[in-house]
């Protein structure tokens, strides 16, 4: 077996390519211009994936990450060992260089939170690599020495490993929609589809890419469940782990392939009701099936999947025609509904997002003094009474 090392040839330019290696082992992976992939990234992925359990749309982000890093490695005809001695370089490179891929945020310039999440990806990388032999320890000592080198361009990114953020952090507060906001986008798009989409993000809290792989069949939206469905707590929609080829989405369930969430039973299953009479009219007009619940009923090809780009560029031009000038993403309604759900118990919000670490519902806790007194106040102390009897 070759042995795996940071110091090989690379051969660009890179993509990112799924592994369907089967169930929870399918990763997505960096391959070179003749389709084999980059052993030492792979090897890297296939740890994130299989040996510490992350899930497979995180490996997809890791690899659009270090991606961007080889391809600049590549171009200069370095190998990445070579790449991370001059990494104060690849800082400035990032920093000042608008994104060329097409698509969103196409001509753009990268963010300070983009850059700091490809920064950390190839901090990662070398760690890892050094952690396990594939590296010499100088390469992280030279890493290091790289990230406290002067400041570039006004700004400096540190490829930190790990990010803490205290609960009620204000950059996170930013993130999160108000009720408002969220009304006023709802009235601005011109689609039941649209309403819809955006109702399933802010009221249940979906990510995006679950919302866009939901099927008809996993919506179970009555009172008598399906057959062979053994919920019995109400309306609920089924978040399964599927191969999406249409349109790439996949949801994160939390426990397993199959996860089941509660659904409100008037708004939310009246609007399913509504945005389901608007698509099957658009379907049956263009003769067309679709067994997915978002699917395309003006632009684009009528009755296939519902692409993320669409929308996305959706949502933006929601929160456009709402007059909402701050940046808002359709994450942020994820974060509306895990805030809106703070004062509940901390297991129940982690179900209810799909976390599973503490330290991901945590951010939502935003507990005053007030709150301390009245839950101090609900457990009355076993010595009350006997000292009740004691006084005169």
């Amino acid at each position: 077996m070759k042995e795996l090392t940071l110091d090989a040839a690379l051969e660009g330019p890179f993509s990112v390519r799924f592994t369907p290696t089967g169930g929870r082992l399918s990763y997505y992976t960096l391959v070179n211009n003749r389709y084999l992939p980059v052993e030492s990234v792979d090897a890297f992925l296939r740890f994130k994936r299989h040996g510490q359990g992350r899930a497979e749309l995180t490996t997809r982000t890791y690899a659009g990450q270090l991606k961007l890093f080889a391809d600049w490695c590549a171009d200069r005809d370095i190998s990445i060992e070579k790449g991370v001695g001059q990494f104060s370089h690849f800082v400035a490179w990032l920093r000042i260089t608008p994104i060329a891929r097409v698509g969103r945020g196409h001509g753009n310039l990268r963010t300070q939170a983009t850059c700091r999440g490809i920064l950390i990806a190839v901090g990662e990388l070398v760690t890892w690599a050094t952690e396990l032999g594939y590296a010499d320890d100088q390469l992280l000592k030279k890493l290091k020495r790289e990230e406290t080198s002067p400041q570039l361009y006004g700004t400096q990114y540190r490829a930190r490993t790990h990010i803490h953020r205290a609960p009620g952090d204000s950059n996170e507060l930013t993130k999160w929609a108000t009720q408002d906001e969220y009304w006023a986008m709802v009235k601005a798009v011109n689609s039941e589809r649209d309403r819809f989409l955006l109702i399933v993000m802010y009221e249940l809290g979906l990510r995006i890419d679950g919302a866009l792989g939901l099927h008809i069949s996993d919506m179970h939206l009555s009172k008598t469940p399906p057959k062979g469905c053994d919920y019995r707590h109400g309306h609920h929609i089924h978040l399964i782990q599927r191969e999406n080829k249409e349109n790439s989405a996949r949801a994160k369930a939390p426990e397993g392939s199959n996860y089941r969430l509660p659904v409100e039973e008037d708004s939310v299953t009246e609007q399913y009701h509504i945005m389901r009479a608007e698509r099957d009219k658009a379907l049956e007009r263009a003769g067309k099936e679709s067994s997915y619940v978002f699917v395309n009923i003006r632009g684009g090809i009528i009755g296939e999947a519902m692409l993320y780009n669409n929308a996305y560029k959706m949502f933006k031009a929601a929160a456009k025609n709402a007059g909402i000038t701050r940046d808002l993403s359709p994450h942020s309604f994820r974060h509306s509904f895990g805030y809106n759900h703070r004062s509940e118990e901390r297991p129940i919000v982690m179900r209810l997002m799909g976390h599973k670490s503490e330290a991901s519902t945590d951010r939502y806790s935003d507990v005053d003094e007030k709150q301390m007194r009245e839950a101090v106040d609900r457990v009355p102390s076993p010595l009350n009474p006997q000292l009740k009897k004691k006084k005169p």
